[in-house]
């Protein structure tokens, strides 16, 4: 179980890095997060700025100790909680019928590759990264061990691929014909 726990915390820190990293990547990426919480019409515009900085560098933050050795279960505490945040903010967009943007992973344009309205796929997308995150919280806090050999590379290794793909939601739906 302690490699299943290694593998859910590489996934979870490919998928919170690509996102801190797209939305810190420049100004103009990170004005253009900040623009899609127009959205959250209940956070004050003054709000949105300091926000949108909080959400990525607390991105970086769960990334960093997703990847640290000996951080397992805060670090799987924290993607949790993110997690579910994005999970609540998603399912009140889906079902408010509110008008909201996906700037997760940083995406400049509409479409593959860049932005998509917040829909039932991202829902989707971030219940499996909850079950993730909770597998992984599980399997660290209920069989605790040591990770060694190949079985640690190749966990690291698919962990983080699977992670990567994650990130690419929107083009793999769209590559198998979703929209």
């Amino acid at each position: 179980m302690v490699y299943l726990s290694v593998a859910c915390r590489a996934l979870l820190a490919a998928v919170f890095g690509v996102a801190a990293l797209g939305k810190l990547r420049g100004p103009a990426a990170f004005h253009a997060f900040v623009a899609t919480l127009d959205g959250l019409r209940w956070l004050p515009p003054r709000l949105r700025t300091p926000a949108g900085a909080t959400l990525a560098a607390t991105e970086a933050l769960a990334a960093v100790l997703l990847a640290t050795p000996g951080a397992g279960i805060p670090a799987l505490v924290l993607a949790t909680a993110l997690i579910c945040g994005f999970v609540a903010v998603v399912a009140a967009a889906v079902v408010g019928d509110t008008s909201l943007t996906c700037r997760c992973f940083g995406g400049a344009g509409n479409g593959p590759g860049g932005a998509d309205a917040v829909g039932p796929a991202h829902l989707i997308r971030n219940l499996l990264l909850a079950v993730i995150a909770v597998g992984g919280l599980v399997a660290s806090a209920g069989f605790p061990g040591t990770a060694a050999g190949p079985g640690l590379v190749g966990a690291i290794g698919g962990g983080a691929l699977t992670g990567a793909l994650l990130t690419r939601w929107d083009d793999l739906r769209f590559l198998l014909g979703g929209r």
